[in-house]
């Protein structure tokens, strides 16, 4: 049974989005926020 690397860091990835969701929603408005005012 061997996991590629991939699937593997898609999960952890997928962990982490799940567990801080708040935070990067927060980080992507803040870079939202940057690029629209750079306009």
């Amino acid at each position: 049974m061997t996991r590629s690397p991939v699937i593997r860091m898609y999960c952890m990835l997928y962990l982490l989005v799940r567990k801080y969701k708040g935070v990067v929603l927060c980080f992507i408005s803040a870079i939202m926020k940057h690029i629209c005012s750079d306009r």
